[in-house]
């Protein structure tokens, strides 16, 4: 689900730009539920909290070759000294899933209903590749 906001005169006129995949009731209704669920479970409120969490955990790792961690909520960043290919193939055979971005930046985006067991585990994870 998406949408696009662009000044008058730029976007497209009223019937010069269509899909024959968008609007279906299906998406729709799945995108209103996602929507439902995000607002009665306070998932934004919780995801700064367990952002906070995480980054306190990551930041408290062991390493020395940890240049920085910083991050809004769950969208979070770990540069590290090199470039960081080993830490995600580590991570991945060991059950975690991380991306490596700018050649040096582990990137970490986990869901929003991430628990701090599961947030421990990939600190712990991290701290041993």
């Amino acid at each position: 689900m998406g949408a696009i906001a662009a000044r008058s005169g730029l976007s497209f006129g009223r019937g010069q730009h269509a899909s024959t995949f968008g609007g279906g009731p299906l998406a729709c209704a799945a995108a209103l539920a996602s929507i439902q669920a995000i607002k009665e479970e306070k998932l934004l409120e919780r995801s700064k909290k367990m952002g906070a969490y995480f980054m306190e955990k990551l930041s408290g790792m062991k390493r020395d070759d940890v240049v920085d961690v910083r991050g809004k909520a769950l969208m979070i960043g770990v540069e590290i000294k090199y470039p960081c290919g080993k830490f995600v193939d580590f991570a991945r055979e060991h059950g975690v899933l991380v991306n490596c971005t700018s050649d040096s930046v582990l990137r970490l985006v986990p869901p929003l209903v991430i628990t701090k067991e599961q947030i421990d585990t990939v600190v712990d994870v991290l701290e041993q590749a």
